[in-house]
């Protein structure tokens, strides 16, 4: 069963002055270290033991590659190869890089993938990999048994001078895409609660992830009619040769194919009337950057469905150990009768499960096709975290009203129209 989503009210505009902000009562005196790089600094200290240090390149990012991949536990979205990449082509125009690590001593307890914008809404502490991207299941990466004190640690740097003198006050933090409760922002949630900050929960749609049995039999007995039906004719097709399936990782097979997968995905999107998200060009080459780092690490693998010499279906899969995470799918329309993208996905799952994978994650997207795979929902959620002071709490109280009036215009513009005599 799902937790509940926690909600708390966001304070009124009485309720709250500029001279409100203040840093949490146990923080202590910020402590700046000017002997370090400008680029990879101590920052702050929030208890004696408990030391945070800011990155704001790539080079600093790239010195602590052991640790990061460590602590965010390998995950294909998480490390340094998909995010760099995003930095890189969609982020780094908009905002400056903010990477909190939080270091008990030496040791490395805590991390959080950040940057900040500055605009309308006020200096926002966001999220690398938001947007477009749907950088699925971050969170403020913990040691197990530090979420707490790293949660605190990170409260207290943001509301200390020293980051009002690095960038200003931090008016808002938006955290986009991590599973309801996660236990690293739910730590941030409380010590910024304490404070006095509001907070606003939006659900997003849901990631979509299959638990596989240990056979491909007991998989498919498992499905609905409907589900057993298109599961085996999709290996009929296979064994009588009328289709491939196709797995290339190799980097060069990659760069080879991708002209394909584009093409196939864009196909779909179109049909459905959609620009497709490779009509941007900044996205494109954000993911064919990581998907080349990716590949260079065995993360990442292109499959296609093959029929009369040419990809009619494709997806692309990111991997981390025994979890397949499909990332992104396209067909053509024109092999409609042989439903390629049911037929794509039967034989993506069976190879994922005879390879030795447990679970399958058709990430981000509430297309009911999924759930007649057996994927199960994990829910996501965007958290708004909004600064104490008057001028955060009006910009929250504007965004707040906008949401409203678009719900509304949205909910009107559905509406029948009157018959007329």
């Amino acid at each position: 069963m799902n937790a509940p989503l926690r909600t708390r009210h966001l304070p009124s505009l009485d309720e709250a002055t500029d001279s409100s902000w203040r840093p949490t009562k146990t923080s202590p005196p910020a402590v700046e270290d000017n002997s370090l790089s400008p680029v990879r600094r101590k920052i702050g200290s929030t208890k004696p033991t408990l030391q945070i240090e800011l990155i704001e390149s790539i080079e600093a990012w790239d010195a602590i590659d052991q640790d990061w991949e460590r602590i965010t536990g390998g995950h294909p979205l998480h490390g340094r190869a998909w995010l760099q990449a995003w930095w890189q082509e969609l982020g780094a125009a908009s905002g400056q890089l903010a990477i909190v690590l939080v270091r008990e001593q030496q040791e490395l307890v805590g991390a959080a993938p950040f940057y900040v914008t500055h605009d309308w809404s006020g200096r926002t502490l966001r999220f690398l990999g938001s947007g477009l991207a749907c950088t699925d299941y971050l969170d403020v990466f913990c040691r197990p048994g530090w979420t707490t004190p790293v949660g605190q640690a990170i409260a207290d740097w943001l509301q200390s001078p020293t980051v009002r003198q690095h960038w200003g006050r931090i008016e808002l933090v938006e955290l986009e895409g991590h599973v309801a409760n996660a236990p690293g922002v739910v730590a941030l949630q409380d010590a910024l609660a304490q404070a006095g900050w509001g907070e606003e929960i939006t659900a997003l749609e849901s990631c979509w992830v299959v638990r596989l049995p240990a056979n491909w039999d007991d998989y498919v007995a498992g499905l609905n009619y409907r589900g057993r039906r298109r599961a085996r004719q999709a290996t009929k097709l296979r064994d009588q040769g009328r289709v491939t399936y196709q797995v290339v990782q190799q980097p060069a097979e990659i760069e080879q194919r991708w002209p394909d997968f584009t093409r196939l995905h864009q196909n779909r999107r179109r049909e459905k009337g959609e620009a497709g998200c490779f009509a941007d060009q900044s996205f494109e080459r954000f993911l064919e950057r990581a998907v080349k780092q990716l590949a260079q690490q065995n993360q990442v693998a292109l499959v296609g469905l093959v029929h009369e010499g040419q990809w009619i279906a494709t997806g692309l899969q990111l991997r981390n150990a025994d979890h397949c995470h499909l990332y992104q799918t396209g067909m053509d329309c024109q092999f409609i009768k042989l439903e390629p993208g049911h037929v794509i996905n039967a034989l993506m799952l069976q190879h994922t499960l005879t390879t030795g994978g447990t679970s399958f994650d058709f990430l981000r997207g509430n297309e009911p096709y999924k759930a007649r795979w057996n994927a199960e929902p994990t829910p996501l959620v965007r958290t708004r975290l909004w600064n104490p002071c008057f001028s955060a709490l009006m910009r929250s109280q504007l965004a707040a009203a906008g949401r409203q009036v678009k719900h509304w215009l949205k909910k009107t513009s559905k509406l029948p129209a009157k018959e007329t005599e």
